[in-house]
């Protein structure tokens, strides 16, 4: 790969490591393929296969190599597993998420997302939702080279090796690693508040439920816009206007943790006239996040939409688990999740209403009572395949126009601000993502007053009233699901000087092009921006 700018690759002379592996897969057709591993002197695997199962074959492979003894923890972690390998008061951190919970937690909401039936569901979506067939190769192969490096017995790493929570990965662990990321903007961070939401009066077993008092500082601390933190994500894309090459030119310096299944891990993918990107990505999501192809670079920081909506639920008198919308009663519905844990069986129950899951958040005194309960829209779950595909075709971009064209289309980047440049001399910034449509007229009209209004003025979280179907997200045509913004509605912009990102919302991207009218769920304008961007 031909690179344009010559700051993107550090890459030392190739030729420490070669290793040619035989691809053994379940299908007879690509029993033979054979994929290429060169290691250069940083140690970056630079992998080119034939086709898409073999290049994940060779990706699986050597990243269990650098990574099996973190990445095993995290498929224990979404098979809601961590009680019986590491006991249930110890915690299960997510460190990207900056949200820790107990193992009997995290693994009640794993059971949850399993018996839901999503993964299933996800496999047998078509495309944009379900994934492409290049995407179901990819991580087929990538869960048989995992499986491979790990048959082969050469895993010596103490933390994990002879455990018997180390096993062969599935294709579901794979997609349940990424429901997992594009979460952790929303469910992710609510895990103790979803299981802690019991009806009144129920007795709780599954020792889950838990209450703390309001302190809206602490939800504002824990969610609120990151633009100020010490630690934080910067990306500047320079256009033909600000290089002397005329060609683009791409800073990307995320931040996100050196430890744990977050941390990025580098690799060049190669599939010859189809996919050739190199970058970092985090740990079990098998195509790059943050890098460049022979025509353009791109990078993410956090953004400031808000990924989720809180609906406040009016119950029906003497009955907790029914609620009105337009004056009719719903009754919700439940899934019951069991497992064993030490000797003993622990159930616990999860309450679903057409808004999305009953939860609690104790910061903002959001708790179930015989009034009044709070569900979450989280409107990135089931985003997973739909954000492989959309990365996948990132990667195969010849432009910062073809990026936007790819954002626009799956609409499915969970977190993330995106900042790019090309060899055409274009620079790119975009909030384009899965953000529930809730325009400025809607949240006037909707946001309840009292509480829900501190806690929008305190946090930027969108509480509405749920007892309304005129207060469901809207509906944008083009949009691959319901409920969420298109293109049109949310910040982007195509510049020749320059565009940057520190964190801050949108508004600034240039000050000479400042972005405006949008919803405030995406970000605020008019208001000061952090250190880092004024730098």
């Amino acid at each position: 790969m031909r690179s344009w700018m010559r700051c993107a690759r550090t890459r030392a002379p190739v030729g420490i490591v070669v290793a040619t592996i035989g691809l053994i897969a379940a299908s007879t057709a690509a029993a033979r393929s054979q994929v290429s591993i060169t290691r250069d002197r940083a140690g970056i695997p630079h992998i080119t296969a034939a086709n898409f199962r073999a290049l994940g074959y060779g990706e699986g492979y050597v990243f269990a190599q650098d990574n099996l003894c973190t990445f095993a923890e995290q498929i224990v972690t979404v098979n809601g597993q961590r009680s019986q390998y590491f006991g249930p008061n110890g915690l299960a951190v997510n460190y990207s998420a900056g949200a820790s919970n107990t193992n009997l937690q995290s693994d009640l909401y794993w059971r949850y997302v399993k018996a839901s039936g999503l993964i299933q569901r996800e496999l047998a979506t078509p495309p944009p939702n379900g994934p492409l067939p290049q995407i179901r190769d990819l991580y087929t192969g990538f869960a048989q080279g995992y499986n491979a490096y790990l048959r082969s017995d050469k895993l010596r790493d103490p933390r994990c090796k002879g455990k018997p929570w180390v096993r062969p990965i599935t294709l579901a662990d794979l997609f349940l690693r990424g429901e997992q990321i594009v979460t952790e903007a929303s469910a992710q961070q609510f895990i103790g508040g979803i299981v802690g939401a019991v009806p009144p009066g129920v007795t709780v077993t599954s020792g889950a439920a838990a209450r703390s008092p309001v302190d809206l500082g602490a939800l504002k601390a824990a969610l609120a816009d990151s633009s100020g933190a010490a630690e934080g994500s910067n990306g500047l894309g320079l256009g033909s206007r600000d290089t002397r090459s005329g060609h683009g030119m791409l800073l990307a310096n995320p931040h996100f943790p050196w430890r744990g299944t977050e941390r990025f891990w580098m690799a060049q993918l190669t599939v010859p006239g189809s996919y050739d990107v190199e970058g970092g990505t985090l740990e079990g999501f098998p195509l790059i996040g943050i890098g460049f192809n022979r025509h353009i670079a791109w990078t993410h920081t956090v953004s400031t939409s808000r990924r989720f909506v809180i609906y406040q639920l009016k119950l029906v008198p003497g009955d907790p688990m029914s609620y009105y919308v337009d004056g009719v009663p719903h009754r919700m519905t439940h899934i019951t999740v069991s497992m064993r844990v030490g000797g003993r069986r622990v159930s616990h129950t999860f309450y679903l209403t057409r808004w999305g899951m009953v939860f609690n958040l104790p910061e903002a005194g959001y708790s179930w009572t015989t009034n009044t309960a709070y569900a979450l829209y989280d409107a990135v779950a089931q985003a997973g395949p739909r954000a492989a595909n959309e990365f996948l075709r990132m990667g195969q971009a010849s432009s910062v126009k073809a990026l936007l064209a790819v954002e626009s289309r799956f609409l499915a980047i969970p977190t993330f601000n995106t900042i790019a440049a090309d060899d055409r001399g274009d620079a790119y910034y975009g909030d384009v993502g899965a953000v529930p449509n809730v325009s400025q007229a809607k949240l006037t009209a909707c946001l309840p007053a009292g509480i829900p209004t501190l806690v929008f003025d305190a946090a930027r979280v969108v509480t509405l009233d749920g007892s309304r179907s005129s207060c469901a997200p809207g509906n944008d045509p083009g949009t691959p699901v319901k409920g969420i913004f298109n293109a049109s509605h949310m910040p982007h912009l195509i510049r020749r000087d320059y565009v940057e990102n520190s964190n801050d919302p949108f508004w600034l991207a240039n000050p000479s092009a400042p972005l405006t009218g949008f919803s405030p769920i995406i970000g605020l304008t008019d208001e000061e921006q952090g250190l880092r961007t004024r730098e």
